[in-house]
C-alpha cells in the first residue's frame, strides 16, 4: 500500500471509530476512555462497566453546557467527577504530568476518562496509565496514536522522550529530566 493510500485508509478508521463508537476504548479491566459523553453513553458506560469515577481532562467548566450536562448526570449516577485541565496543543507541563501520575495511581475501581475528542488528552492519560501498571513506552505510545485521531505531535514526543530514559521511573524522570520547552 502506498504511503497515501495508508494515510487515507487511516483516516477512514479514525472517522469510523469516532463517529460510531466515540473513540471509546478499553485499557485495562478498571480504565475505559472515549471522546466527551453525552449523557446518555455516560450511563451506557456506566451500566456496561460498572463505572466509579469520571476523570474530564478538559477540566472544570462550570458556564459550559456539556459539563453540566456531565455534572448533572455523574450527580444523578453517583459518580466521582475528577476534573484536570490539560492542553492538547502544546507539550503537557510538567505540573500537569505530575497531576497525571496521582490521579492514576489513585484509580482501584472501575474509571473512565475523557477530553473533547478523546485522542490527544486521554491518550496522554491512558499512557500514563500504563506506564505506571508495568508497561513499557511502546504500549504507552499506542495510546496517542493515529488509531485515536491523534494528530499533533506532543504527546508522541512526550513518550519518545521518556522512552530515551527508561527504565528510569516516570515520576523521578518527570520530577529530574523532563524540560517541555527543549525539541525532542
Amino acid at each position: 500500500m502506498t504511503n497515501i493510500g495508508y494515510l487515507l485508509s487511516s483516516l477512514v478508521h479514525v472517522a469510523w471509530n469516532f463517529t460510531t463508537n466515540n473513540n471509546f476504548a478499553q485499557i485495562s479491566p478498571i480504565l475505559t476512555r472515549s471522546a466527551q459523553p453525552n449523557p446518555k453513553h455516560l450511563k451506557e458506560i456506566v451500566e456496561k462497566y460498572k463505572t466509579k469515577k469520571i476523570i474530564n481532562l478538559r477540566g472544570s467548566n462550570p458556564e459550559s453546557k456539556w459539563y453540566q450536562d456531565e455534572q448533572e448526570t455523574c450527580q444523578k449516577l453517583g459518580l466521582e467527577l475528577i476534573n484536570i485541565r490539560l492542553t492538547a496543543t502544546a507539550m503537557p507541563s510538567q505540573k500537569n504530568i505530575l497531576e497525571i501520575i496521582d490521579a492514576a495511581r489513585k484509580i482501584d475501581s472501575q474509571t473512565h476518562i475523557h477530553c473533547k475528542g478523546g485522542a490527544e488528552r486521554t491518550g496522554l492519560f491512558a499512557g500514563i496509565y500504563l506506564l505506571l501498571n508495568d508497561f513499557k513506552p511502546k504500549e504507552a505510545l499506542k495510546q496517542v496514536s493515529l488509531r485515536f485521531g491523534v494528530l499533533n505531535p506532543y504527546q508522541r514526543r512526550f513518550f519518545r522522550a521518556y522512552k530515551k530514559s527508561y527504565p528510569q521511573s516516570l515520576e523521578s524522570w518527570v520530577q529530574q529530566t523532563y524540560d517541555p520547552t527543549l525539541p525532542r
